[in-house]
């Protein structure tokens, strides 16, 4: 299955997570998620991911195994 290809419109360093968009739909996303990434991370940036379900009932779907570009491309 290929990646899902969205732009990080959120990401709180401190806490290690933020969020993914792709259209109108939303997915969160965690340091723990991301296999590959420039050193500093911000929104704006391209992300490829996988989709999980919530980890809790109510929140948004996952980002997993997430791979993020930095502005020259892949990281």
């Amino acid at each position: 299955m290929d990646k899902q290809k969205g732009i990080l419109v959120s990401w709180k360093p401190l806490k290690g997570f933020g969020r993914v968009a792709i259209n109108q739909h939303s997915f969160f996303i965690h340091a723990t998620q991301i296999v590959e990434a420039p050193e500093t991370i911000v929104p704006g940036m391209v992300v490829y991911f996988d989709i999980a379900p919530p980890a809790k009932a109510g929140q948004n779907q996952q980002a997993v195994q997430c791979i993020i570009e930095d502005a020259g491309g892949v990281a």
